[in-house]
This record gives structure tokens, C-alpha cells and sequence, in this order.
């Protein structure tokens, strides 16, 4: 139904940009208080094993986080890859069965 795509164009345009523009940044903020928080650790006087250990486990911790983002990433891809084939169809079909303009 030709109603279904605008939406879906338009949902994939908007609402999902805006999400995962939101994601990134909210994702950004947090690492960058990890890392003050990890900063901050330099005043303990053990060595900096605390301070290594706390860095080992929030640097895996966002390694697991942006591997799954790059999981959702790649299916928002796909997702619109499949979205423009569907879009140049509907595109072509119209364009096929539009009037040709009459040159003057």
C-alpha cells in the first residue's frame, strides 16, 4: 500500500535518526564520565591497580556496548537499504505510468 512507505520513509528519516543521534550522544556522556571518573582515581595511592582494574572493566564494558550498537546499526542499514528498493520501485512505477510532457 503506497501509504505504508511514506511513513515507514518517514519514520526511518525522523524518528530513528533522532534516536539514535540521541543514543550516541547520551553514550558519548557517559563515557566521557567514566573516563573523569577513572582520572580521579589517580589520587589513591595503590600502585594504580584500582584504577587500572576500574579502566579494564568500563573499557570492556564499552567494547561490549559499541558492538551492539553496531549490531543495531547494520540492521538500521539493511532496514533501509530494503527501504530505498521499495521507494525506486514505487518511483518508477509512477514515473512509467505518468503523462509524458508534451515539448513546446
Amino acid at each position: 500500500d503506497g501509504m505504508d512507505v511514506p511513513y515507514l520513509v518517514g519514520s526511518l528519516a525522523g524518528d530513528d535518526t533522532a534516536l539514535l543521534i540521541m543514543r550516541d550522544t547520551e553514550s558519548a556522556l557517559d563515557f566521557t564520565e567514566e573516563i573523569k571518573e577513572m582520572l580521579d582515581l589517580y589520587n589513591l595511592r595503590d600502585g594504580q591497580l584500582t584504577q587500572l582494574r576500574i579502566a579494564s572493566t568500563k573499557m570492556r564494558e564499552r567494547l561490549e556496548a559499541l558492538r551492539k550498537q553496531r549490531v543495531e546499526l547494520e540492521d538500521a542499514i539493511a532496514d533501509l537499504e530494503r527501504t530505498v528498493v521499495v521507494v525506486d520501485g514505487m518511483l518508477k512505477e509512477r514515473e512509467a505510468a505518468a503523462p509524458k510532457a508534451v515539448n513546446s
